[in-house]
């Protein structure tokens, strides 16, 4: 009978691997959170510069718009910084990780009776070391590269639209 492995069980499984390291992952959690909701300002600043054009007439100050687009160029750049600063330290923790779960493992082979060592061949429990512990760091990489940043722009995305007129949704629909 196959046991189920639980999305609970997974997070909780991770949350230790973690051990002496937690701090340091949610901090880049969170900075590469931010580093996503930073396009969200930035399309708030860029419909700015949409509202000044639509209302604009000659001799009006064009500051707005260059406050608006200056803003805009520092927010981007931000973005990527904070991007890559946060996932280039995520991953050197899952590094990290991959290393000590091998090692562990290892470590544990070395300790069983050798009927145990008997019962596999050595280098099939070998790659299932290596493709644990590789696979323990793909986790991590996909969580840093790709699952964060579509987390948070769902949820931002959803506040953004509960603060839509009605309007805007009904163009949405049609």
């Amino acid at each position: 009978m196959e046991s189920e492995y639980s999305w609970n069980h997974f997070f909780k499984d991770y949350w230790f691997l973690l051990k002496g390291r937690r701090l340091l992952f949610v901090y880049y959690t969170v900075v590469r959170s931010i580093s996503t909701l930073l396009s969200f300002v930035a399309a708030y600043f860029l419909g700015k510069i949409i509202d000044f054009f639509t209302n604009y007439s000659i001799g009006q100050s064009l500051t707005p718009f260059v406050v608006s687009a200056v803003v805009i160029g520092v927010l981007g750049f931000l973005e990527v910084w904070l991007r890559f600063y946060s996932k280039i330290h995520m991953q050197n923790i899952a590094a990290e990780i991959r290393k000590e779960a091998r090692i562990s493992a290892m470590n544990k082979i070395m300790t069983m009776d050798l009927k145990w060592h008997e019962s596999e061949d050595t280098g099939s429990k070998i790659q299932k070391i290596y493709q644990g512990g590789e696979s323990l760091y793909q986790g991590i990489r996909v969580f840093s590269n790709d699952g964060l940043g579509i987390i948070v722009n769902l949820f931002g995305a959803i506040i953004i639209f509960l603060f839509c007129s009605n309007i805007l949704y009904l163009f949405l629909i049609l």
